[in-house]
């Protein structure tokens, strides 16, 4: 992508996640969002064809900030959470408004499907490195990856619409706890 392009890609998606905390987002228009941007709406156009893919590719852009792609390689129990997945729930934090907007029942369903295939990703390959591509049920690993992943979608998305959140430790704590809990761990084998 030229440097032009993507100044204007980084406006607009600056421009969505300010106005995702403001508002929801289906209260925003492309004309708005340009405005914000403070581009016009051709611009728009030639990079995005709904405001929901700039969002997307906006969250995406804050985990890849925080290096939070969640290659977790050793999901052993009674461990510490990965750094990386502290950094990411701290930005999580930090936006609070943002994500609960973009996650939530009236958010992104682009950004949703996206962070869910990440994890599920990144779940898929902690899991056979932990085993290979045994398990000891007879459940698929991509499937027990999936599985895993939409609980921890769930935990966060609960999380960030919580009216009394936990801390960003104590939620890290929990996920990864959930993650390397033997229910998860005895399916597979090493």
């Amino acid at each position: 992508m030229d440097p032009r392009s993507e100044r204007t890609v980084r406006l607009l998606q600056d421009a969505v996640t300010t106005l995702v905390s403001e508002r929801d987002l289906g209260d925003i228009s492309v004309s708005a969002l340009a405005a914000a941007a403070d581009v016009n709406r051709s611009s728009f156009y030639q990079h995005y064809e709904r405001i929901e893919d700039v969002l997307a590719d906006a969250l995406d852009r804050e985990l890849e900030a925080v290096d939070a792609d969640f290659r977790v390689v050793d999901p052993r129990p009674h461990t510490p959470p990965p750094e990386t997945l502290v950094r990411y729930l701290t930005v999580v934090d930090e936006n609070r408004t943002l994500y609960r907007r973009a996650l939530g029942a009236h958010g992104s369903p682009q950004a949703l499907s996206r962070l869910l295939h990440r994890l599920e990703g990144s779940t898929k390959r902690a899991l056979t490195a932990l085993s290979g591509s045994h398990t000891t049920v007879d459940i698929p690993i991509d499937v027990i990856a999936a599985a895993t992943a939409g609980s921890v979608l769930g935990m966060i998305v609960h999380w960030v619409e919580s009216d009394a959140p936990a801390s960003v430790d104590q939620q890290a704590r929990w996920i990864w706890s959930y993650l390397t809990e033997e229910r998860l761990t005895h399916q597979v084998r090493p």
